[in-house]
């Protein structure tokens, strides 16, 4: 029985060694190179001292390199913590010092941005094409630290020419497997840790809902950082089947997207909806018609109905659509398997419900449940998250015990029950869901105040066309002028680019309530009101 994620790679290699197993636009592996290769890398970690549970950070861009360093960390017995390498350096610096890793496996840029914050990964991460494993140490983000201190770094492609760690290092089914960090409400980026068993869980059932074969290719298009990168790189290895990694040169072209799929013979493709999802694309969708796609899978955002229908009528005729829900805590938690009627109805796409290791139940009281019948969704499941990393507090809020027992967590999702299952009605909080990103608001507005002609920021999710998009309101300081090219930039240094936002909206006063609060309510209706004025969004 396995209990690691690595076992994976492991099986694959052993049953189909010289079947391909990851396909990029620079390269490709078979099952057995990618062990190999792997297992290289893993001695170097060994060798250099890291124990199981052990944090390393990966920034990388997309690449052959990305699933060996994933893998080479499993195989050592440590957890991999991805950061997308056009993540700004101050951000990437932040998560790697609350990771607190022993090794960095990046370009020098990217390292030298986390270790340094004198590189802009943004601007030069394309050109930084010699990733080496950075061997930090314990204490390496220590403000302590002799700044004279030096990360000892071997070149990938050096690393090639070492011998194999002879196997697998062992760990329990309760190790921690990976953190990934979401944006938080207290303006800074919270890690969420899951376990090996918490994803070979989710991993099993997906595997078998798909019914994924080793002649099936998965595609490979959110970032290492985004949990449907779990589905990509560990369905694939369980299938032995072959990933294909998605150019981000492809991304928001759904044309180039689209020729994509068909050139790589993606049978099971994975996205946020916003990727394919566009009413604008229909001469774009109808290259799929011939494409070699089974399975369609979505996750991470509302389905639009309008772009679903065009999408449908341009599928192979016996692709089936998937919608999969589940925030990063619990990965995939519920499903719902698309209908004709779905994509030809007026009704929002239901959720659905709960996966076989899943239990859900809608929070009571007042304070939880709408006048229409929606409640706070409530989520036990095997693939809960092990909790927040380092923040016990946080963790011991959203985590309670139910009365079968089970642990919850409480999801902040509001959600309706029918006969057609679960169907997302709204947020409790005010967490926004960016093509298939979660925002934190006030992690934005915290930035923008920053700057000194803002006196105060709203930031809110609007519905333009067939995306969403980011709005900031902002309330100017006395004489203070506003350039919405350089407040974007300015938060284009400090963010990710999901939660960059896309228009400003400069107002005398922020909308408020009797009490004096915002009305974010009002603000949203205020930004509509400037619908046609906000300028374009690519």
């Amino acid at each position: 029985m396995m209990s690691a994620l690595s076992d994976l790679l492991l099986q694959a290699a052993d049953a189909h060694p010289d079947r391909s197993a990851v396909w990029s636009s620079t390269g490709e592996l078979t099952y057995a190179e990618l062990y190999d290769r792997s297992m290289r890398l893993a001695r170097v970690l060994v060798e250099h001292g890291i124990e199981p549970g052990d944090r390393v950070v990966i920034a990388l861009a997309k690449d052959v390199a990305l699933p060996i360093a994933i893998f080479a960390t499993l195989l050592a017995g440590g957890a991999y913590v991805p950061i997308d390498y056009l993540t700004p350096p101050a951000r990437a610096r932040a998560i790697a010092a609350d990771a607190e890793p022993v090794a960095v496996i990046a370009g020098p840029r990217t390292m030298r941005a986390m270790a340094l914050g004198d590189a802009d990964p943004a601007r030069d991460g394309p050109s930084d094409n010699s990733p080496a494993l950075h061997w930090l140490g314990r204490g390496w983000f220590d403000p302590e630290r002799s700044p004279q201190r030096r990360p000892v770094s071997e070149s990938l492609r050096r690393v090639r020419q070492f011998g194999r760690l002879r196997s697998p290092v062992k760990v329990q089914a309760s190790a921690l497997a990976y953190i990934l960090y979401t944006s938080g409400s207290t303006g800074r980026p919270k890690g969420v840790a899951h376990t090996n068993a918490s994803a070979l869980a989710f991993i099993r059932w997906a595997a078998g809902a798909v019914g994924l074969e080793q002649n099936d290719v998965v595609s490979q298009h959110a970032s290492a950082s985004f949990d449907l990168s779990v589905f990509d790189f560990f369905g694939a290895a369980m299938a032995s089947a072959r990933l294909a990694l998605v150019p981000p040169a492809t991304f928001g072209r759904v044309a180039s997207l689209c020729r994509f799929i068909g050139a790589t013979g993606v049978t099971v493709w994975y996205s946020v909806p916003s990727a394919l999802l566009r009413a604008s694309a229909t001469e774009s969708l109808a290259l799929l018609q011939g494409s070699a796609l089974r399975q369609v899978i979505f996750a991470g955002e509302e389905i639009p109905v309008g772009a679903l229908r065009i999408l449908w009528q341009n599928l192979p005729p016996s692709c089936r659509i998937a919608n999969w829900y589940g925030p990063t805590e619990t990965n995939v938690c519920t499903f719902h398997d698309l209908t004709a009627h779905d994509a030809q109805g007026g009704d929002p796409i239901p959720i659905g419900r709960p996966c076989p290791y899943a239990s859900t139940s809608l929070a009571a009281g007042d304070d939880a449940v709408t006048s229409n019948g929606a409640g706070e969704l409530l989520v036990a499941s095997d693939t809960l998250m092990s909790g927040y990393w380092k923040l016990p507090d946080a963790t011991s809020r959203v985590l309670s015990t139910g009365p079968d027992g089970r642990v919850y967590y409480a999801t902040g999702d509001l959600v309706s029950r029918d006969t057609r299952g679960l169907t997302f009605r709204g947020r409790v909080d005010r967490l926004l869901k960016v093509r298939g990103h979660r925002v934190q608001p006030e992690e934005v507005e915290q930035v923008l105040q920053q700057r000194a002609e803002i006196d105060e920021a709203s930031v809110v999710k609007h519905r333009r066309g067939d995306l969403d998009v980011l709005a900031a309101v902002v309330r100017l300081a006395d004489g203070g002028a506003v350039d919405p090219d350089a407040i974007i930039g300015h938060c284009s240094r400090l963010l990710p680019p999901y939660m960059v936002p896309d228009v400003i909206l400069p107002v005398g006063d922020l909308p408020r309530g009797t009490r004096g609060k915002v009305d974010y309510h009002a603000v949203l209706e205020l930004v509509k009101s400037h619908h046609d004025t906000l300028g374009r969004v690519e």
